[in-house]
């Protein structure tokens, strides 16, 4: 039915046509409508005279501030001008009209069709401005340059822009004269490293230096009189810097005040406490003894510095030097990687990077402070070498074998570049510095380490490509890597690599057949060389000037450490969630959808510490390291999201206790301190991944029938394999962080920030020549960094004369020192000696009284104001925190007043805690986000769990006093109290946790009918935020809680339909970060004792090497002498020297014999080896088995990268042929 159509005059209609015949005639409808009509005209004419007023106004700012004239155009007609303007409607006179108005754009058009059209009477008045609605051109300007350059221009560095440069000091912009351009004034900056000047008010930096490299090329079936006389290929472009300049000018920069030139050892007397009966936290605990245990946290505190100091200071010295000459060691760390430097196309760069070991990790690890010397970008083997070869050769193709052998020569061949003859000399004899500290020394450098991913271990080492022995460091056999963690595997271990006699002969001997002989790089006699050490025909050319120029034992093997990020991360992590994933796939049903919704719901934590994971996790696309770093910090930790997805009870206990020892590993190898303690318990962790992972592979991997995913290329059968290198590193991280120091001194994570850099210069460039063009800006960037630094010190000293702060970086200035500001941990100031901030704001408050009346039926307001007296009654008094709140006396309750009855409302506290290696650090804990909280058990059981845990539901203050306190006194007067308002996890004690039943905390929430439910909080007594993940298996109940105000904003990545339910069981995340973990671990350095031993952490008894896996044992079983090459005569030891009464023929022909002894077809009379394979089906099967692992790698080392351009510079590696063995 139609609604009836009511006229002011009180008739009613029911048709429209009806209504509006009569409105036409009725008088009053008529008057009504008129009158509207005039109050809407006097509203838009009252608008319009408020918008020209401001538009007069803005006008004659915009005319004061760009000096406008009074709008005359010469001899050209007004009224041409003013159309023509008209016609474009982006183009703004210089000046308005003096007679005219802009005219509205809806009446453009008739204007361009009627030019003679009169114009509407002038007013100025509404002329809009380009900048509207900002307040001046400046600004407009300024915003117009950030959107107009947007890959260089972001909020930061806009802010940046106008903070640093426009309103600095000294900045004018008469200074830039007409015709200014950036490129002159970079080459004016340049043209100071032509100046001979030595007196310069700037030293001059070492720059680049174009250099060429020459190769040896052979031909399969050409023989040459030596390898001297085969021809040499020119490699040009090879772009390197003085690597004795870069040493000396760093420990020459003002950063090297902060640098630890004497190597010590940092020992920490940990005091054994009994339990506090006091439940006062303040309350010390009683002392029984001590003990003292050794701290690693940097290179210079760690073994092998240690031990080079020593040799150093045993070393005789330089009689020409004065007796109090400081003689010190100069660390060198290498790192190098090949990188994209764009989404598309092939463009790329090979850099090495050095760094040194005397600076703070905390320094050296953070890009901004740009500690990194560029030292080389190694070149890729120019296109036109087939050209040159074809030209050479008569027109013949090179084959894939001699392009691989030439990048192996070309990499060596860049590397002996750097080694110049004055390195080397300093590199003996040390060389005289004055250092950053004012002190004169006599630096020796020493290679320390090189960082770099496996296949780049493996060019660099000059190895085969997963060959038999896949380790750049020992000579374990491939097929018994899976044995990693058991005493026999720690024998094999023992075996590791030399660079010594017997190397050297196989490869001299390799080199003279392809070269001398014509041998090809296929035959069978060079595998069978070559092949039982894993070789490549390729000489390690460092190792062999160390050996030729110096006298030292300098093992180059011993460099490459372990590859936490590409190993772990990206290769055992990565494929064991690849593998589980693909048993989600075999199983069926609705498993993998379970899996990603899981992971979706997984709560973040921190700023940066776990984000939010992608919408599908089983399809592991474009995945960063750091993705897979969280996904084994979410899953390790809390074991939530696999738990009960495999249908078999066992397999599901058998999955869990892997992920638990995974995590466990990963994060004792990623602890940024360690101490004794914790290095042998990541030995003992290491044992214990081997167990669960083989038992994992025998058991559970049998039983499921996997195939590669439905992302991968072909689907074909896959099963889980230990049969890698990454896999067989995982026991070599305990004795290099023993050498070395914490992982994060080593990480290949340092170099991958770096690419940062070159890759903003590639954008600056013409994608011409990029190489000479980014190390070109990278030398600018260092000349502006150090002239900005020392500019700012000038500053400071002229403003505080009497002050000498050091700064606070390396040779290049950090963001302090050039007046750059860094981002800042926290949006708002928060002094970090604070335990915790809330804000002072009281903008949002409620009456306590009508707040509590308002929520009357909420359950969370039971007993609401009653609580809160109780709780504010005993901070007023100074009661310590024990759990419950003490109930108070009505007289209690009746003289506590609140100041104007208010309760004031903030949305987060910043809580500030110190980390394990005595830093500070800080959570944010905010009710709709990140709620979930731990502090201090106050159980009475000494054998408790060391936390509570609880949920923040509000946080709020309120200024209080009491009326029946003396006058004075600090009760009198109002205080704030910070207050946090807390629902209660309860700990369920039926479920086992800890390391030893390798399960984590299983918490829920106390039902609102039972107990204690909610609470209140001082924000002192907050530890830690806690990362509370749901136990997805045991559902959502409903029972708990009723809806309430409580679930506010908590529950948004759930279902609708779950908003006002909890899960039954929640896990407490112990892995979230390495605080967290030690925090449960015990032994922090930074932590106050809370009751946990480490030493008692992973104890199940003795630990002994007889613990292994027993099943495993009985299917590894190692023999003594299974690294034996061939025979016990095909060893050669090291050291050994032909001619020898030890050894009655040479080198050469030791090995010769072996060869010419496994071909039972060899012709002595020949004299020389067959130039034609001559393989068997065993070897053909072998082949097929190397292609499968390495396809296996592929996927661990290529599939994704901490920075995808990374990974695809990987995959340049193999595209190049270096994966080709």
């Amino acid at each position: 039915m139609s609604a009836l159509l009511k006229c002011p005059c009180g008739n009613t209609f029911k048709n429209d046509r009806l209504y509006g015949r009569h409105t036409n005639d009725c008088a009053r409808f008529q008057a009504r409508l008129h009158a509207a009509a005039h109050k809407r005209k006097a509203q838009n004419e009252a608008r319009r005279q408020e918008k020209r007023r401001r538009g007069e106004e803005r006008e004659a700012e915009a005319e004061e501030w760009h000096g406008l004239g009074t709008g005359e155009e010469g001899d050209q007609d007004e009224d041409v001008q003013a159309i023509t303007d008209l016609l474009d409607p982006a183009a703004f006179p210089s000046a308005a009209p003096s007679n005219y108005e802009r005219v509205p754009s809806a009446f453009r058009s008739s204007y361009r069709a009627h030019k003679n059209i009169p114009l509407p009477s002038p007013t100025s008045a509404s002329v809009p401005r380009a900048s509207d609605p900002l307040p001046n051109m400046s600004q407009f300007r300024l915003l117009e340059w950030q959107y107009k350059y947007p890959n260089t221009s972001s909020n930061r560095a806009v802010n940046a822009l106008v903070r640093d440069v426009i309103l600095a000091p000294g900045f004018s912009p008469s200074d830039f004269p007409p015709g200014f351009t950036i490129e002159s004034a970079q080459a004016q900056l340049e043209s100071e490293d032509t100046q001979e000047d030595v007196q310069a008010a700037f030293p001059v930096v070492h720059g680049w230096r174009n250099a060429h490299v020459l190769i040896r090329v052979p031909k399969e079936g050409v023989k040459f009189t030596s390898e001297e006389a085969a021809p040499q290929y020119t490699v040009d472009d090879v772009l390197i810097r003085d690597l004795l300049d870069i040493f000396v000018d760093t420990y020459e920069s003002p950063a090297a005040r902060d640098f630890h030139f004497t190597p010590h050892k940092t020992l920490w007397r940990v005091k054994a406490h009994s339990a506090s009966t006091s439940t006062d936290e303040s309350a010390p605990s009683e002392v029984q003894d001590s003990r003292v245990v050794r701290i690693l946290t940097d290179f210079y505190n760690a073994d092998e510095v240690l031990e080079a100091d020593a040799e150093l200071q045993a070393h005789p010295r330089n009689p020409d030097d004065p007796p109090d000459l400081e003689y010190a060691i100069g660390p060198i760390l290498l790192w190098s990687d090949l990188t994209h430097l764009a989404d598309f196309g092939t463009a790329s760069l090979w850099p090495i990077y050095a760094y040194t070991g005397l600076q703070s990790k905390y320094t050296r690890g953070r890009p901004t402070c740009f500690s990194a010397q560029h030292i080389a970008y190694i070149p890729s083997l120019p296109d036109d070498f087939t050209d040159w070869f074809m030209d050479t050769f008569d027109g013949t193709a090179p084959r894939a074998e001699l392009l691989t052998f030439c990048r192996r020569e070309l990499y060596q061949a860049v590397i002996l570049l750097l080694l110049d003859e004055r390195f080397l000399d300093a590199y003996r004899h040390g060389i005289l510095v004055s250092c950053g500290d004012e002190i004169r020394r006599h630096m020796f450098p020493r290679f320390l380490i090189h960082s770099a991913d496996y296949v780049e271990k493996i060019l660099a080492t000059c190895l085969k490509y997963l060959a038999k022995c896949p380790c750049p460091r020992c000579y374990i056999d491939k097929e018994k890597i899976p044995e990693m963690g058991v005493l026999n595997d720690l024998h094999r271990r023992n075996k590791v690599r030399e660079d010594n006699t017997d190397i050297q002969a196989r490869i001299r001997l390799a080199r003279k057949w392809i070269f001398e002989d014509g041998v090809p790089l296929t035959s069978v006699w060079l595998k069978r060389t070559l092949d039982p050490m894993s070789l490549t025909p390729t000489r390690v050319r460092s190792t062999s000037r160390w050996q030729l120029q110096l006298a030292f034992g300098f093992n180059f093997y011993s460099m490459y450490v372990p590859d936490l990020m590409h190993e772990f991360e990206l290769g055992v992590w990565k494929s064991t969630l690849t593998h589980l994933v693909r048993i989600l796939h075999a199983l069926g049903g609705e498993k993998v959808q379970q899996f990603n919704e899981r992971y979706r719901m997984i709560p973040t934590f921190g700023r940066n510490t776990i984000r939010r994971f992608v919408n599908n996790m089983a399809d592991l696309k474009k995945l960063a390291a750091r993705d897979y770093e969280d996904s084994l910090q979410a899953i390790q930790c809390s074991m939530a999201v696999f738990d009960g997805l495999p249908n078999n009870v066992q397999d599901n206990n058998i999955i869990l206790d892997m992920l638990f020892d995974d995590g466990c590993w990963h994060a004792l190898a990623k602890l940024r301190l360690h101490t004794d303690d914790t290095v042998d318990l990541l030995d003992v962790a290491t044992v214990n991944v081997g167990q669960s992972t083989r038992r994992f592979t025998r058991i559970t991997c049998t039983r499921y029938d996997t195939y590669e995913l439905p992302r991968e290329t072909a689907r074909k059968r896959k099963s889980f394999s230990l049969k890698t290198y990454k896999y067989h590193s995982l026991w070599d991280y305990a004795a290099h962080i023993r050498r070395f120091g914490p992982s994060d001194n080593w990480t290949t994570q340092i170099g991958e920030l770096e690419h940062r850099h070159v890759k903003r210069f590639y954008a600056r460039t013409n994608k011409h020549q990029h190489a000479r063009q980014i190390a070109r800006h990278i030398h600018l960037e260092d000349k502006i960094r150090k002239k900005a630094a020392m500019l700012e010190q000038a500053h400071q000293h002229q403003s505080q004369p009497e002050s000498s702060s050091p700064l606070g970086n390396r040779s290049l200035a950090s963001p302090e020192a050039t007046g750059q500001h860094a981002r800042s941990p926290c949006a708002e100031s928060c002094d970090p000696r604070q335990q915790y901030h809330i804000a002072e704001s009281e903008r949002e408050y409620d009456d306590i009284s009508a707040w509590v009346a308002q929520n009357q039926g909420d359950p969370a307001f039971k007993n609401f104001q009653t609580c809160l007296y109780d709780h504010l009654i005993a901070r007023l008094k100074g009661h310590a925190f024990q759990g419950e709140e003490p109930e108070c006396s009505v007289a209690d309750r009746s003289a506590l007043r609140f100041v104007a009855n208010r309760i004031y409302h903030h949305h987060r506290m910043r809580l500030n805690y110190t980390t394990y290696d005595m830093r500070r650090s800080q959570d944010v804990i905010d009710p709709t986000s990140h709620p979930d909280i731990m502090t201090l058990s106050h159980e009475d059981d000494d054998n408790t769990h060391p936390y509570w845990y609880a949920r923040v539901i509000h946080i709020f203050h309120v200024n209080v006093y009491r009326s029946d306190a003396a006058p004075g006194t600090p009760a009198s007067r109002p205080q704030r109290m910070d207050i946090l308002w807390i629902r209660w996890f309860g700990l369920d004690p039926t479920s086992p946790h800890g390391f030893k039943a390798k399960r984590h905390p299983r918490v829920g929430f106390v039902p609102h009918d039972d107990g204690i439910p909610f609470g209140f909080l001082n924000p002192a007594v907050v530890i830690r935020a806690s990362h509370i993940i749901p136990l997805f298996s045991y559902h959502h109940t409903p029972g708990l809680l009723p809806p309430s105000i409580a679930r506010h904003g908590q529950n948004t990545y759930e279902k609708p339909e779950f908003h006002d339910c909890d899960y039954q069981y929640y896990m407490v995340n112990m892995f979230v970060d390495r605080d967290m973990f030690m925090r449960y671990l015990g032994g922090g350095v930074g932590h106050v004792h809370t009751g946990a031993d480490i030493q008692v952490a992973f104890d199940d008894g003795d630990f002994t090497w007889e613990d292994v896996d027993p099943e495993a044992a009985d299917l590894f079983e190692a023999s003594d002498d299974e690294l034996e090459l061939g025979s016990s005569n095909s060893h050669i030891e090291a050291g050994s020297r032909p001619g020898t009464a030890a050894n009655s023929v040479t080198p050469e022909e030791r090995i010769l014999q072996l060869v010419r002894g496994l071909d039972a077809g060899w012709q002595e009379q020949h004299g020389e080896p067959s130039s034609e394979p001559n393989e068997d089906e065993d070897e053909d099967e072998d082949e097929d088995i190397n292609a499968d692992e390495a396809d296996d790698d592929d996927d661990d080392e290529h599939g994704t990268g901490f920075v995808r351009e990374a990974d695809e510079g990987e995959d340049e590696y193999a595209q190049e042929g270096y994966a080709a063995d």
